[in-house]
């Protein structure tokens, strides 16, 4: 039984795979099956104890704290101990060897209530925090909201802090895009075909998230009946989106905090606007004079509609852990002058959006930041909020039933102040999950170096990098038993594949259904493959997903696409007959048996160990650089692993063919009286008094 880390969080581990090290491990890892992760759920809450003078208090132990969990105590068998005090992090941990939760940070820049000049300084801001706040293993998002283009999540929590710098940089100057919109853009158009392909999953309207934005929204200091009634559904779009935002942050452990940049909405438009008292002697010339200054007080009024959105989108925040530092980048208005009239200086503080950011931090239990020529002393403050607390952990059990648990933490201690989150939501059933959330969940599992929306299982996906008609492709498969298949095929299973390069970013996307696998298959063997256009290191994710019931599986891979100087070989590709498996491919042109030359309804690449006592193997091979003659020998050797001896093995040209510049061979490989064991199998082809291609190479299993 595997202990997960935050609201049902099961970790992928990472298969690290390059070059021939990649096909290396390929037959002992496809023959695996999905790897469940049974989870023994433990809550981890945030808790930030202080004294009298707001100092820090850092020497509690577990025996210090009690935790009711729907009025229920529960024993704390987990602490951390977090203090980021001074610009350096001191992290300890209760448990040994066990990984700390890391800080989590969203910058939220809200283009649809900001202006350029606000745009300046919340970048500087932004950037300042960047620079002087964040410690190695914080974790940052990036998001930014428009009028237009609702939400776009451009970079999903990540380590790699210098890469949302520059992206934050580049706001207003230059085009940019970050993983996670790269992501969710392409996301979305596929959504949007299926939706128009098929009728009946229209269930919900996808929310837009093209890039970030193109131009901002310039604040009004008045608005006519229509333009209020457009202000509204822009302040109820906007709401509805970071709403879903909030619901799908409520899975990750501990506080996520909000550095929310904005106007904030106008208070006319939350509140309604403050009007002259009007004499009751007041005469008006005629009727329609007096239905005039009626529907001007009704445009006065506040909109419930709007009022309600953001107070549901505040409860959202609030419920998933998620404290707001409200920056508000309005510009500075003064004490209205003796020249301006009254109307105007009412209608220039109905405009701002003091209020309404005020509220969202209070709120969250975050704090409001107000309109400064210089933020950079809000990120001072802000730093000191955040950079000491504790995260308790407790051991639960765990429903899908997407309940709300209160929590309240005491401390045993006179004379201190205890802020924690007021409690925390159990994860919803998938069917009951908005077309947002999906999105955002599938984001997760494709970017976060710890996924944690979900629980996700893991597979083996093997990667075979080969090198086409004048171009590179990454090829990859995943072969699974049918007997672990069955929690992630429906009638519509989705499968998901991203493909970055060493910097992180995307190479390639796709996404496709998987249907239920034919009755009497032992398996489905999956493969793909796409274009690559520079030589390097890339890493790879396939995500299964059934969309009836959400349950996740996740295969991850690393590979490297080689430079071509000289001789080469593709890595090597162990064959054997016999297989049952249930062969499909969203990129049917580029398959394995038509790269390495033989018949895939016969063939399949080995997943499994040889048996002791097989005299021989099938393996195919391609190789380059190496003439156009058929006088290419063909050596074969095989090594234990870890060891310098090697033993020859004869090898026989069954069948080889030219493609282009390509040599594909299939070779009947004698394995003699090896004993079992786990070896190195290696292939050199080479001209008699030529060159040599490198080794291609397989493990090979024999038991």
């Amino acid at each position: 039984m595997k202990t997960c880390r935050g609201f049902c969080v099961a970790f992928a581990v990472f298969s690290l795979m390059i070059a021939s090290a990649a096909t290396h491990s390929a037959q002992e890892a496809a023959q695996k099956p999905i790897k469940v992760e049974v989870n023994v759920t433990t809550k981890l809450i945030q808790v930030a104890v202080t004294d009298r003078k707001g100092n820090p208090i850092l020497d509690l132990t577990p025996a210090d704290f009690e935790v009711r969990d729907a009025g229920k105590v529960v024993k704390i068998d987990y602490l951390e101990k977090h203090n980021y005090g001074g610009g350096t992090q001191d992290v300890s941990v209760s448990v040994p060897d066990a990984r700390p939760v890391a800080r989590k940070f969203f910058f939220v820049f809200d283009f649809a209530y900001m202006n350029a000049n606000g745009l300046k300084k919340a970048k500087e801001a932004a950037l300042n925090f960047v620079d002087t706040a964040l410690q190695p293993g914080d974790e940052v998002g990036l998001v930014t909201c428009s009028a237009q283009r609702s939400l776009s999540i451009v970079e999903y929590l990540t380590t790699d802090h210098k890469k949302v710098r520059d992206l934050i940089d580049a706001f207003g100057l230059r085009k940019l895009t970050g993983r996670a919109e790269n992501l969710m853009d392409y996301y979305i158009v596929q959504m949007n075909m299926d939706l128009a392909e098929n009728a009946d999953r229209t269930k919900d309207a996808t929310i837009a998230a093209d890039p970030f934005f193109e131009q901002l929204v310039k604040s009004r200091v008045s608005l006519t009946s229509d333009q209020k009634s457009g202000a509204v559904t822009q302040v109820i779009n906007f709401t509805a989106a970071l709403k879903n935002l909030a619901r799908t942050l409520r899975q990750i452990p501990g506080n996520k905090n909000i550095l929310y940049f904005s106007n904030g909405v106008p208070r006319n438009i939350l509140y309604g606007r403050k009007v002259q008292n009007v004499a009751i002697q007041e005469t008006f010339g005629d009727a329609d004079s007096m239905a005039a200054y009626l529907r001007q007080n009704e445009d006065n009024m506040d909109e419930p509609a709007a009022r309600d959105a953001y107070t549901e989108m505040l409860e959202e925040f609030e419920a998933a852990n998620c404290p707001v530092f409200s920056f508000n980048t309005a510009p500075t208005y003064s004490e209205a002058s003796v020249a301006v009239d009254d109307e105007t200086a009412y209608t220039m503080r109905d405009a701002k959006g003091d209020d309404s950011l005020r509220q969202f931090s209070s709120t969250t239990g975050g704090k409001y930041y107000h309109n400064t020529m210089n933020l950079q002393d809000a990120v001072t403050d802000m730093k000191n909020v955040t950079g000491a607390y504790y995260i308790l952990g407790y051991t639960t059990n765990d429903t899908a039933d997407g309940e709300y648990h209160k929590i309240k933490v005491k401390v045993n201690r006179r004379g201190v102040s205890v802020q924690s989150q007021p409690g925390y939501y159990n994860p919803k059933p998938f069917k009951e999950l908005s077309e947002f959330e999906k999105l955002l969940q599938i984001l997760d599992v494709v970017l976060a170096e710890d996924p944690q929306s979900a629980v996700v299982d893991t597979f083996d996906f093997v990667p075979v990098p080969v090198r086409g008609d004048g171009i590179n492709l990454f090829s990859g498969y995943a072969a699974l038993p049918a007997e672990s298949l069955g929690p992630y095929l429906s009638k519509k299973t989705e499968a998901v594949i991203y493909l970055t390069n060493a910097a992180g970013n995307s190479v390639a996307m796709k996404r496709f259904y998987l249907g239920d696998l034919p009755s009497g298959r032992e398996g489905l063997f999956l493969h793909l493959a796409f274009p690559i256009k520079e030589p390097g290191l890339y890493n790879g994710r396939l995500i299964l997903r059934n969309m009836e019931t959400g349950r996740t599986a996740l295969g991850q891979t690393r590979f490297e696409i080689g430079q071509v100087s000289g001789p080469w070989t593709d890595p090597l590709l162990l064959l054997e007959e016999g297989r049952n498996l249930y062969g499909t491919s969203p990129t049917p042109e580029l398959s394995l048996g038509a790269f390495y030359n033989y018949d895939p309804q016969k063939y399949f690449p080995r997943t499994g160990a040889v048996p002791l006592g097989t005299a021989k193997i099938q393996a195919a091979v391609r190789c380059g650089n190496t003439g156009d003659k058929d006088d290419v020998k063909f050596t074969a050797w095989v090594q234990h692993t870890g060891s310098d001896p090697r033993t020859e093995l004869a090898a026989t040209v069954l069948e080889q063919v030219m493609m282009g510049p390509t040599r594909v061979a299939r070779l009947e490989i004698a394995l003699g009286d090896l004993p079992a064991g786990e070896y190195s199998l290696y292939v050199t082809a080479g001209i008699p008094g030529g060159p040599t291609t490198p080794p291609a190479v397989s493990s090979l299993i024999i038991r």
